[in-house]
């Protein structure tokens, strides 16, 4: 996802004006810029979260093309977010103001900080978080005065005081306190081989030349998994990434298409919900490996109904050497009516991933580091009022997945820890599933977490468990009918 230039930071780097807070945005030097940067996805992360929709993660938002050290722009938000609390109390003792001229009051009428009103989150607020954290936790000492951001700059005395103060009442439990390292699970770095361009065996070979044998292997379960140390860092950069031989690919997001096999060479197959392609692009690998010498024969058809996702899928699949198997369409999965389209007639199996809570991917989008506050119970009832829609909306996709006239094999799949979207789905449409022939067969049959024993079957699915598996929390359940 792009991130909207603010006001003044349109300019080219080193023409921009020495500015004020959300102004021209002071020097453009790298420092400073990666700054800027990480201000604004601090921003759309808290107003993705005050508005409770789903949003790209920290790390969609950094490694998106137009930000540039990703690496250190990283390592800001997530420190920033990290503090987040304890920063806002320390702008709160210090009374800090967005500009000369605002003046924010508190609920008792005195004059206090921005951090309380409708401004908390906006970037120009974003943009002082992240330079409050420099000042106080980062590396402020080692930014040359005349690149410091002048707002913070000029307060810097008020906020070091304000800091002793807020840290000696967070000894005493009076104030909050950073999040702690435990309170992250750590997990492997997952990289998916593309063989569209390498094989597995030579993927790991040149890991291991680079990165040593102990560091680097197979995983037992998906054969196109590689895993890494998680401090192997700024893997985006690698030669390997870049041309599209390996894909960073989480461990249970590989899962489906392994469930989807075994698959015809010359199969048609369509990815119901495919941005940004992960997925359609493994899929593709697979149908291809299936085929025979003279190449691949099947196809596949991407479906998404958002034109800058659309984009994203589109450009992964020329990345990843997909081009000739895969046809990317931009419109709704549910529109389709293979009864009309002659060329849908065919399929023979689909991946249904559709939109979900996304309640599974905590850890690693990093949004523990944006979760807090407590939970009332009117935003207990808007969390389940959520996962009710999104779960009728994944039942009416299933249903319509299985309704394809020739199709053998189905994977449904999410990234939700929620029963509701998972075991409760797959019950909702057992019935009509039966009737057209479909049965629940056991998916993955090594892996050694099964479905919540709701209904007779349930050790037919599969589940992920974050704290338990080292990769996201997942669900995917395979509806397979005999060929038609």
């Amino acid at each position: 996802m792009k991130m909207k230039p603010s006001r003044g930071e349109g300019k080219r780097r080193g023409t921009g004006q020495r500015g004020r807070v959300g102004g021209g945005g002071g020097d453009r030097s790298r420092k400073s810029y990666a700054h800027h940067q990480a201000g604004g996805i601090v921003s759309e992360l808290l107003r993705a979260k005050e508005q409770r929709r789903g949003g790209a993660s920290i790390k969609s938002l950094v490694y998106a093309n137009d930000i540039q050290s990703k690496k250190q722009v990283y390592a800001l938000c997530c420190e920033t977010l990290r503090h987040l609390e304890l920063i806002k109390e320390v702008l709160r003792r210090a009374k800090f103001s967005l500009g000369p001229h605002k003046s924010e009051k508190t609920a008792d009428g005195d004059e206090g900080s921005f951090v309380d009103t409708g401004a908390a989150s906006t970037r120009k607020a974003c943009v002082v978080y992240v330079w409050v954290y420099e000042l106080l936790f980062g590396r402020w000492d080692g930014i040359q005065e005349g690149r410091r951001f002048a707002p913070v700059a000029s307060k810097e005395s008020s906020l070091r005081e304000a800091h002793k103060v807020v840290m000696a009442d967070t000894s005493s439990g009076k104030s909050p306190a950073p999040l702690t390292p435990t309170q992250q699970k750590v997990f492997p770095r997952y990289v998916r081989v593309n063989t569209l361009k390498i094989q597995v065996d030579e993927a790991l070979r040149q890991l291991v030349e680079e990165y040593g044998e102990e560091s680097v292997k197979k995983n037992p379960y998906l054969d196109d998994v590689i895993e890494l140390p998680p401090n192997v860092t700024d893997f985006y950069g690698h030669r390997l990434v870049r041309g599209g031989s390996l894909v960073q690919q989480g461990l249970s997001s590989c899962m489906p298409v392994h469930a989807l096999e075994p698959l015809g060479g010359d199969w048609t197959l369509i990815d119901a919900c495919s941005a940004p392609g992960n997925k359609t692009t493994q899929l593709a690998a697979h149908l291809a490996s299936a085929g025979e010498a003279g190449g691949c024969q099947g196809k596949i058809f991407a479906f998404d109904l958002d034109p800058i996702r659309f984009e994203r899928l589109r450009k992964n699949v020329r990345h990843c050497g997909a081009g000739r198997i895969v046809t990317p369409e931009l419109r709704d999965f549910l529109g389709v009516d293979p009864s009309k389209e002659e060329r849908f007639r065919e399929v023979r199996g689909i991946l249904l991933d559709p939109s979900c809570s996304g309640s599974g991917t905590v850890h690693s989008r990093g949004d523990y580091l944006i979760a807090g506050g407590s939970k009332n119970q009117e935003r207990t009832e808007q969390d389940k009022r959520r996962v009710d829609t999104l779960a009728s909306f994944q039942e009416k996709c299933l249903r319509h997945a299985l309704s394809f006239p020739k199709v053998e094999r189905v994977v449904y799949s999410t990234c939700s820890i929620h029963v509701r979207e998972n075991e409760q789905v797959v019950a909702s449409v057992l019935a009509e599933a039966e009737r057209l022939g479909f049965e629940l067969e056991r998916a993955l049959p090594q892996w050694p977490r099964r479905g919540f024993p709701l209904f007779e079957g349930c050790d037919n699915l599969v589940r992920v468990n974050p704290n338990k598996d080292k990769t996201d929390g997942f669900f995917l359940a395979l509806f397979v009918r005999a060929p038609r």
